[in-house]
């Protein structure tokens, strides 16, 4: 017993050896040649596998290269082929086929007969449809159908059982098969720049989807269960007419990105609080007027965009959002800012810009990490106590309020570079201002300090581009 034990470990041995070293002399051996004439490739067409005729000033298809049987990968981007004969199906072990940036208006029925392809790139064409068999290309793992004038699917998209990759922006399309969530290997489904009114509800069967991009169509809702898919970790949604978000957005356990700017939002979704792992969050050109009173919990979150609304108050009674590094909040209507902005200890661009900011709140001195600030035509009249305690701050913005003292609250920060001051009624230089030794650039457009005291700034800072 023990000696037939003792042959099967030396077998089994000898074959993971001879494995191992068959394994190893197959990455010895030549990568099959790369043949880019129809020259080149007609010497002997059997031995072609891999034949690339991109930017070949080609007006045809060259029925020469039918010839090549045994072709496995054929590129012929960047012509102006407009048409594929139906015996291109003669490439029965095709697995790469690309024809980027050509004239095709159609593709031959019998191009479903190539079913060992598995990516298909067809982008920058002029195609309007795809044959009714295409669904029998059951290997294809990637088809790119960006830029051309598609404005339908047919049904039998949805048998294409290995796709991973579905890139359809930039066409007409106004919908999607409706049973498309059969594709439950799909990773990503760009959408982009159609005419698409709504997603079908099978799309919460897409199990593998990862990223769903939809911006620019025409979406008044995003589909209710799209907490079904949960690796989704982008959703760019932009650009439609979306009034609201369903509940089960909440369950996403993995999404980073949730891009919903310029939709029709009047308020501020409250699933989109529960979120865990939201690293960025872009919500600008919408309808807000109120933020929610109510705590942001969002641990993980980095980017915050609530831009270009009509926000009147930044009134949370609680942020917690530790790793926040990026908030814009310009072009609103606010008028109050509350003290539970101080939190924001990891915040290093900010931006208030084209608001009604009368003053800043007090808990502004604890932003220890802020570099960039922008408060640009606000009512300002000064900065609050303490400000210099933002000693990490190299760009600051003041220009368009009504400031009459420059410099004042800024003579401990070291690190400001560029401080903009324009538009502002100046009439007197804080004795603070000749502290800022590290300051590259003072803007001093529109104010109303007189010409020999600019002129004396300018020979008491040396170092720094006074610019009036």
């Amino acid at each position: 017993m023990r000696t037939k034990f003792l042959i099967y470990i030396i077998l089994a041995f000898c074959t993971n050896v001879m494995q191992g070293t068959a394994d190893y002399m197959s990455e010895l051996e030549d990568p099959p040649t790369v043949y880019e004439s129809v020259q080149m490739a007609m010497i002997n067409p059997p031995a072609v596998e891999i034949l690339h005729l991109s930017y070949s000033n080609l007006n045809n298809f060259p029925d020469e290269i039918l010839a090549c049987v045994n072709l496995k990968e054929l590129v012929l981007n960047s012509n102006r082929i407009g048409e594929l004969p139906n015996s291109i199906m003669v490439f029965t072990k095709l697995e790469v086929l690309e024809i980027k940036g050509n004239r095709l208006r159609h593709l031959p029925e019998r191009i479903s007969e190539l079913t060992e392809l598995k990516v298909l790139l067809l982008n920058g064409n002029q195609l309007s449809s795809l044959p009714k068999s295409f669904g029998k290309l059951t290997k294809l793992e990637k088809l790119n159908l960006t830029s051309n004038k598609i404005r339908k699917l047919p049904g039998s998209v949805s048998k294409l059982v290995s796709l991973r990759y579905l890139y359809l922006f930039n066409n007409q399309l106004t919908g999607l098969p409706s049973d498309i969530g059969k594709l439950d290997k799909l990773e990503e489904l760009y959408l982009n720049n159609n005419a698409i009114k709504n997603l079908p509800p099978s799309i919460s069967g897409l199990q593998s989807l990862r990223k769903l991009k939809v911006s620019k169509n025409q979406l008044s809702s995003l589909p209710k269960k799209i907490g079904s898919l949960k690796n989704l970790t982008h959703i760019e949604a932009s650009d439609n007419r979306i009034k609201s978000i369903p509940s089960s957005i909440s369950t996403l356990d993995s999404l980073i990105l949730l891009d919903l700017t310029n939709n029709s939002l009047s308020s501020f979704p409250q699933s989109i609080k529960e979120i865990k792992n939201l690293r960025r969050l872009k919500l600008s050109r919408n309808e807000f007027v109120l933020f929610p009173k109510a705590n942001l919990l969002l641990p993980e979150l980095v980017e915050l965009d609530l831009s270009q609304n009509m926000l009147i108050k930044f009134n949370t009674d609680k942020i917690a959002c530790p790793k926040l590094q990026k908030l814009w909040l310009d072009k609103n209507r606010l008028t109050v800012i509350q003290e539970s902005i101080g939190t924001l200890s990891e915040l290093t661009h900010m931006n208030v810009s084209n608001n009604l900011l009368p003053d800043l709140p007090l808990n502004f001195k604890y932003l220890y990490a802020l570099q960039k600030l922008q408060l640009k035509d606000n009512m300002l009249r000064y900065l609050p106590g303490d400000f210099a305690n933002l000693r990490a701050l190299r760009y600051l913005d003041l220009s368009e309020n009504k400031i009459a003292v420059a410099g004042s609250q800024l003579g401990n920060t070291p690190y400001l570079t560029k401080l903009i001051l324009s538009g502002n009624p100046i009439i007197e230089i804080s004795q603070e201002m000749y502290l800022l030794t590290t300051l590259q650039d003072l803007v001093l457009f529109n104010t109303r300090l007189a010409p020999d005291m600019l002129k004396d700034l300018r020979e008491k800072m040396p170092n720094t581009n006074v610019v009036f």
